[in-house]
């Protein structure tokens, strides 16, 4: 069967109640960690991708859209960034900037991605290279104050997974925390 993605914007009155906002004009996706972060006052949604649009393929996205509460906007086009194309990353918003930490993004050799990314705009992007955490994806990640804080993820098939290992990483705004 193929996985239906959505693509529209829902709003609450505090839990209970959910409508429909506006039909965004990105293309509908999945598989995203930790999305839509907040930041310079407005919602992203960076990267991503599908499963099974045909049998044993995937669409990865590499492009960004912020979203002011009423309008999506294109930031970024698909395919213009330094940061490969991914699903299950995570997009965190740190230390004034977006960020694009690990992910998946190859089916075929089914590897996951170990880098990460932070820019001050959404369209900017600069490769920080100094992670303590293990190429992985669907990572249980977050910003705090001063750091982001990674508990573990997937590992590549057939390799170590982080998860139930115990260890918690964190990165901070001037280097590596054990």
């Amino acid at each position: 069967s193929v996985t239906q993605y959505a693509q529209w914007t829902l709003k609450t009155d505090g839990g209970a109640n959910w409508t429909q906002r506006s039909n965004a004009t990105w293309a509908a996706r999945g598989r995203h960690s930790n999305a839509l972060p907040s930041f310079d006052g407005k919602l992203w949604v960076i990267g991503g991708g599908t499963s099974d649009v045909a049998p044993g393929s995937r669409d990865y996205y590499n492009d960004t859209w912020s979203f002011d509460g009423t309008t999506w906007v294109q930031v970024q086009a698909d395919g213009i960034a330094t940061w490969t194309k991914r699903q299950y990353h995570t997009v965190l918003a740190f230390d004034s900037k977006l960020w694009v930490i690990n992910g998946f993004g190859d089916v075929v050799t089914q590897t996951n991605i170990g880098d990460c990314w932070s820019s001050p705009d959404g369209i900017t992007w600069t490769e920080q290279t100094i992670t303590p955490w293990r190429t992985s994806h669907a990572d249980a990640m977050w910003a705090m104050s001063d750091r982001i804080i990674n508990a573990g993820g997937n590992g590549d098939i057939g390799q170590p997974s982080d998860e139930g290992d115990g260890l918690v990483f964190s990165i901070t705004r001037n280097g590596v925390v054990p």
